[in-house]
């Protein structure tokens, strides 16, 4: 084989000691019998891609904001450099939606994430960033300026080197403690991996052979086994029996054949099985919910407002956490002894309509909320009746503040006797 190094320079080697090369810089491993699991090969399984999509897409959806202050309820910040970049895009040809699900696919799948930043020459501030990916990136330790360095492969070949100032590395901190780089799941876990590739081979060749249903033909005595034999093998050519090309074809035996039928074995019914298995380790792997997945967990029927808790929780929140502290930590961006921090606000958990009434009703009751406010919630505009933002103190066993109450009567005949003003009288209905 032939081959083009990142200089240029052109090589030969065989396909064991290229696949050797390979696995030395943890880019593809060998499992079983000649399955390469690799980057390219692992997208290609269904949980797999679903469990990175699931992550990369929820983190795109979340609001990337400046704010200023460490307590419960800090300040959108709208004014600073770094707040108005987050306003409009990172670069000139696309979102920071875009920009950020390329991130988390990146740190979910190969728990590396690189931005290129550009910068102002006279003030050193961001004035756009790129998304690099994690192959074309080098990283090495400077012991004497005691900060990482990197360098680009560029397309055109050769590298070139990027100050700490320039790039923006995300990486997941669990995975091999104190490394630049931190490892990727598919090296960690090849095993895993390499297992529901080949039982995607496997259930692809059932699938060939005309599995979960062959035939078989038996011929009586009469028929000789050379005869029997020559009568297979056209069978075989002509297709008939196997695969999906045999749906609708006409099967005709003579010489008094019959015809039987043949189901998987147990063995291929079990990989056929464990297919199912497949969404539960991707989820282990990379980190998200197999519930989530479309997968069977259980006869217990999951609460979807209890389901985006848990995932907001164990699975969202750490990410959140990651590309906010990064960028927080970065002195491009904010650096130490900045005063602004950003932040990726996730959206408010949602219950059924029921719940969310109810917690209003009990909201404005407390007087946290006002009425006016509550309407506001629900998308309706200010009371013209009464008085909206006056708090509704109702106290436990009480009733709400008598100022916003109607007005009683002493009895139907004080309107008409001009004790009370019938514009003030509050029907109920």
């Amino acid at each position: 084989m032939i081959y083009r190094t990142t200089t240029g320079d052109r090589r030969t080697a065989s396909l064991d000691g290229l696949m050797t090369m390979l696995e030395s810089q943890g880019i593809a491993h060998r499992y079983g019998s000649g399955t390469v699991v690799s980057a390219d090969t692992v997208r290609g399984v269904a949980a797999v891609d679903l469990a990175i999509r699931i992550a990369a897409t929820q983190v795109a959806e979340l609001a990337l904001g400046v704010y200023r202050g460490e307590t419960l309820l800090p300040q959108s910040v709208t004014t600073t450099w770094q707040a108005r970049i987050f306003a409009g895009q990172p670069n000139a040809y696309q979102p920071w939606s875009a920009l950020l699900e390329e991130t988390e696919a990146a740190l979910t799948g190969r728990r590396n994430a690189f931005w290129r930043l550009d910068l102002d020459v006279a003030t050193r501030r961001v004035v756009g960033c790129h998304f690099v990916h994690q192959d074309v990136m080098q990283a090495r330790w400077d012991e004497q300026a005691d900060r990482p360095l990197y360098r680009y492969r560029k397309a055109a070949g050769g590298w070139t080197g990027w100050g700490y100032l320039q790039v923006v590395h995300f990486r997941v901190g669990y995975a091999d403690p104190g490394c630049i780089i931190a490892p990727s799941p598919i090296e960690e876990h090849s095993d895993e991996l390499g297992g529901m590739l080949s039982a995607r081979r496997h259930s692809r060749n059932l699938w060939e052979r005309g599995a979960p249903q062959q035939i078989a033909v038996t011929y009586p005595k009469e028929v000789d086994q050379e005869k029997a034999r020559r009568t297979r093998g056209r069978l075989n050519q002509a297709g008939v029996g196997t695969g999906a090309g045999a749906a609708g074809q006409v099967r005709f035996f003579g010489a008094g054949a019959q015809i039987h039928t043949i189901g998987l074995s147990m063995r291929d019914a079990q990989f056929v099985e464990g297919v199912s298995l497949d969404v539960h380790t991707a989820g282990q792997i990379f980190g998200v919910p197999a519930s989530l997945m479309m997968a069977q967990t259980g006869d217990k029927v999951t609460v979807p407002e209890h389901e985006q808790a848990r995932w907001d929780r164990y699975f969202l929140g750490p990410r959140r956490t990651r590309i906010a502290d990064t960028l927080r930590a970065h002195p491009a961006w904010f650096g130490p002894g900045s005063r602004d921090w950003p932040e990726l606000r996730a959206p408010k958990i949602r219950a059924d309509v029921r719940t969310e009434a109810a917690a209003i009703v009990s909201d404005v009751q407390a007087g946290i909320l006002t009425p006016d406010e509550a309407r506001a919630l629900k998308g309706y505009g200010p009371h013209t009746a009464i008085d909206g933002s006056v708090p509704q103190f109702t106290p436990v066993g009480g009733a709400p503040n008598p100022g916003t109450s109607a007005p009683s009567i002493s009895s139907p005949d004080a309107v008409l006797a001009g004790e009370l003003d019938p514009g003030a009288l509050v029907v109920p209905v």
